[in-house]
């Protein structure tokens, strides 16, 4: 293969291919002269110019135009195929955050709408915006828009991501292997479809990275082409994330290490040549800064001091989402460290990380015989924004995507991977079993893709046991995906909504459903509650997607709720719903329990459940209003029915603590309660009622940790302060109680 000379990119006539080494010793590298011109730079760090020698030469040009043609052929097919997914569950803000953004750079600044929207302030509006230029001056669909335009960036990411396996190892084949191990990783494939924050963003640290690499390599010769490139990347980068400015750091070290490294090259810049490129690239990345902040509004009034708020703000967000880990239900501000590294290794394919594996085992080999600085580069910038992340504690969230950025380079090391050990027995007589099972690896997802379109990203490996094993354990369907499809559905399969008649649809996942049936079907009212509030309203049917479901009612098939009409599956596992309200029963037991009639709820919960035996509204809203009504015996049968498909219910659990409190059983009712915090370390109402006891106790210190933890997290809850003050007042602590009783005059 053609080997590029790192003084002279542009000269491809000066490589010549090597004879073979023996079987046991895999060649990887070109020339002989280059073992001795690596020990040139300080620790042989740099070579004259080295390649993955395949030994397919003559294929090489084979090879780069498959790759082209392979490039051409996603950046048409995976926009058509945008169409086919649905609208994600906060596409709707930022859609309205990209008009926002217009709305102030085509208004000079005048219009401050976006300042006030949400916290979408501190999110960089390039992509936003353009695709909201695209539908106002262009016309169709906005979402339409928004998913072709995330798909030409998904299909350009797998593109880069080539192309930096061929800056890295010279390899046209290695980039050809690269790409086709991201077409068929599933989760980055689906989240290339309607991912409008992450997916964009990785392109860009990608082209930035390969950029960072490429101009460095023509030192010391300023290259414009490479330059402008990397100024394009960056600028990019940091108009969609703030955390963009990472990259400037990035090429500011980047640069600086190859400078020192290559000091005693031949060739090398001499000082003067060295404070130049210096001052070229701190130009490069001070323009670069500026110009990345063109659709960051917020950083336009300080562009230091709002862009290093903005990336303190994302560094730590402060908004705590809850979600299923590892069978937990846990707020991202308290996920354990090893967050984003378990989810990589269930949620990455096989062929990736049995490549990484074999990374780490070939390294010795592949550091030899690569270009060893753009390798160590791209080794740092996989591992750095992840140890980091685990150093802040960051809060995370919705598996990997957060970190698709780092998926690229772990791609390409993968790749190099299983370059290096098929490299090692292309001699052998087992040589054809490497092949053969990388290509199993590769049916795999290939097999989950076809079988689970539009929803790939829905993905788990086979060491996880796949989402047969996931289900209940980790969230499925977060982005609302198969919303769509199902509002389709009852669109398509309800004659009432074709004849005009007013249906009503409740559901958890409001903005797509809301957004699909008022371009469809404008008479159908769409309203939002939450799973266990699904029966707040007199409607027809219940919309849902398992999201913020308890695990135990994931796994004992309390989710879907009946009566289930319509679901979409993934390898046979429900990730979406529609249940139908056979007569509004529940509906009438929770509103006779507003009023007090208790025999009337009564009546009405006994038919519910006898036909839906896992219903945990039903035997929540049964247990308290029996509790109100201090029927104990009658609360504890509901609670002990709930208890049973559901022993981790806090609802359930704090009614059995609340029933123990009043048989004076403090102890028990103590233990249940703290049950109900391990469970929720927000549940007011645990620490609340435990303080209670203590107070009874008269344990006051600890009473008063437990009370100001429920001040902590519901600062306007009044009953906490009086208990407070009560408490004090207990303890002859009567100062103290006044300032709790004047915090809530």
């Amino acid at each position: 293969m053609a080997n590029r000379d790192t003084r002279n990119p542009g000269n491809k006539k000066q490589a010549n291919s090597i004879q073979s080494k023996p079987v046991s010793t895999p060649v990887l590298s070109t020339q002989n002269k280059v073992r001795q011109n690596a020990t040139a730079g300080v620790f042989g760090l740099f070579r004259t110019d080295t390649s993955l020698d395949l030994k397919l030469d003559s294929k090489e040009i084979l090879f780069k135009k498959i790759f082209f043609w392979s490039s051409l052929a996603l950046l048409i097919i995976m926009p058509l195929l945008s169409f086919n997914y649905g609208i994600t569950g906060d596409e709707l803000v930022h859609k309205t955050n990209g008009e926002n953004v217009l709305k102030y750079l085509t208004s000079g600044g005048k219009d401050t709408t976006y300042r006030h929207y949400k916290n979408l302030y501190l999110y960089g509006g390039l992509f936003d915006a353009s695709a909201a230029a695209v539908y106002e001056n262009v016309g169709g669909d906005p979402y339409n828009v928004r998913h072709f335009l995330n798909a030409l960036c998904g299909a350009s990411l797998m593109i880069v991501t080539g192309l930096l396996a061929r800056e890295i190892a010279g390899s046209w084949l290695l980039a050809l292997i690269t790409l086709l191990f991201m077409l068929l990783s599933p989760r980055l494939f689906g989240d290339s479809m309607n991912n409008p924050k992450d997916i964009p963003f990785a392109l860009a640290y990608a082209m930035s990275i390969v950029g960072i690499i490429r101009l460095n390599r023509f030192f010391p010769r300023w290259d414009w082409k490479s330059a402008l490139f990397l100024f394009f990347a960056i600028t990019v980068a940091i108009n969609i994330r703030i955390g963009g400015i990472l990259l400037l750091v990035y090429f500011g070290l980047y640069t600086l290490v190859n400078l020192f490294f290559t000091r005693y090259k031949q060739g090398a810049p001499g000082e003067s040549s060295k404070i130049k490129l210096l001052l070229m690239a701190a130009v490069l990345g001070i323009v670069g800064f500026f110009a990345g902040i063109i659709f960051f509004p917020y950083a336009h009034a300080a562009p230091i001091k709002n862009s290093l708020a903005a990336l303190k703000e994302m560094e730590n967000f402060q908004t705590a989402i809850r979600m299923l880990f590892e069978g937990r239900a846990l707020w991202s501000d308290e996920i354990p460290w090893y967050y984003i590294p378990k989810w990589l290794m269930i949620a990455l394919p096989l062929f990736i990380l049995g490549g990484l594996g074999l990374f780490l085992v070939k390294f010795k080999t592949i550091f030899t015989h690569t270009r060893r600085l753009p390798l160590l580069f791209a080794l740092f910038v996989a591992i750095f924004p992840v140890a980091y992340a685990i150093y802040k504690h960051s809060a995370l969230y919705d598996g990997i995507r957060h970190f698709l950025f780092i998926m690229p380079v772990l791609t390409v090391l993968a790749a190099l991977g299983w370059v290096a050990i098929g490299l090692q027995f292309k001699q052998s007589k087992m040589k054809w079993l490497l092949p053969v099972l990388l290509g199993i690896l590769l049916i795999l997802p290939l097999r989950f893709m076809i079988a689970n379109h539009p929803n790939e990203y829905v993905y788990f490996n086979e060491l996880e046991g796949g989402i047969k094993h996931a289900h209940g354990e980790y969230e499925t369907d977060y982005w609302m995906n198969s919303i769509k499809s199902l509002s389709f559905w009852i669109i398509e399969n309800d004659p009432r909504i074709k004849k005009g008649e007013e249906v009503t649809v409740v559901t958890n996942s409001i903005d797509p459903a809301a957004y699909y049936f008022k371009k469809l079907a404008p008479k159908v009212i769409v309203r939002y509650a939450s799973f266990k509030d699904r029966y707040k309203y007199k409607a027809d049917y219940y919309l849902s997607i398992p999201r913020f479901v308890d695990k135990d009612l994931l796994k004992n098939g309390a989710w879907p709720p009946s009566e289930v009409v319509k679901t979409v599956t993934v390898d046979g596992v429900p990730i979406g719903a529609v249940s139908r309200y056979p007569d509004t029963l529940m509906y009438g037991i929770i509103q006779a329990n507003k009023r007090r009639d208790l025999m009337a709820a009564a009546e009405m919960a006994k038919i519910v459940e006898k036909r839906d035996p896992k219903n945990e509204v039903l035997d929540v809203e049964m247990a308290n209003a029996y509790l109100a009504a201090d029927s104990i015996q009658k609360a504890e049968y509901y609670i002990e029915r709930g208890l049973a498909y559901a022993p981790e219910h806090s609802d359930l659990l704090m009614a059995k603590a609340m029933v123990r409190l009043r048989e004076n059983k403090f102890d028990e009712s103590y233990q249940l309660l703290q049950q109900c915090t391990d469970l929720n370390y927000r549940n007011v109402s645990g620490y609340y009622y435990k303080a209670l006891i203590l107070d009874a106790k008269k344990d006051y210190s600890t009473a008063m940790e437990q009370i100001n933890k429920a001040i902590e997290y519901a600062p306007t809850f009044k009953p906490a302060y009086q208990l407070a003050a009560q408490i004090l007042q207990h303890a002859g602590d009567n100062e103290g109680a006044a300032r709790y009783l004047q915090a809530i005059q």
